[in-house]
């Protein structure tokens, strides 16, 4: 308790922001953001990784939120959790069975519009629904699902038909 005294001692409106970056961090979209980097442009392997841990450890938070305490924001939060971990397990098997696309660019410029594209395109499935059809339970878990599909299906294969050389 000492220990938040003292920060709450020594506040400033630089610290203030410096620490909501911090926490703006661990949000949603930027661990997302970070996922898909690491995916479309960097390494499938290791993304793969960081998605089944990060999925695995979503679903256990909210499964324990419900277990311990239930209440409709929870129920909601697991239901979103389950609808991106379904997406990731059927988008990781469709990209590695059958899309197999290659994350390798020399241009960092292809690189970066690659992430840009493919952001867009996550953020058009995940607000562009939720304006279109809102935010009931069945609606954010089929949104969810749909936003993973986005990001390990439909971009892979446009980066695969339009970003990639084609094999000579």
């Amino acid at each position: 308790m000492e220990f938040l005294r003292l920060l709450e001692s020594i506040r400033t409106p630089f610290l203030d922001a410096v620490f909501g970056l911090i926490t703006r961090l661990g949000e949603e979209t930027v661990a997302i953001a970070v996922m898909c980097a690491i995916f479309w442009c960097f390494c499938k392997r290791i993304a793969y990784g960081i998605g089944i841990a990060y999925f695995l450890s979503g679903l256990t938070v909210q499964s324990m939120k419900i277990i311990f305490r239930i209440e409709e924001k929870y129920l909601t939060d697991c239901l979103k959790a389950a609808g991106a971990a379904v997406g990731f397990s059927v988008g990781m098997f469709i990209e590695k069975v059958y899309i197999k696309f290659s994350v390798k660019s020399k241009n960092i410029l292809i690189q970066a519009v690659k992430f840009i594209l493919g952001i867009a395109g996550v953020l058009a499935v995940k607000e562009g629904l939720k304006l279109a059809v809102g935010t009931e339970l069945i609606v954010d878990t089929i949104r969810y699902f749909l936003m993973i599909v986005w990001i390990a299906v439909f971009f892979p294969l446009i980066i695969k038909n339009f970003f990639t050389a084609p094999n000579k």
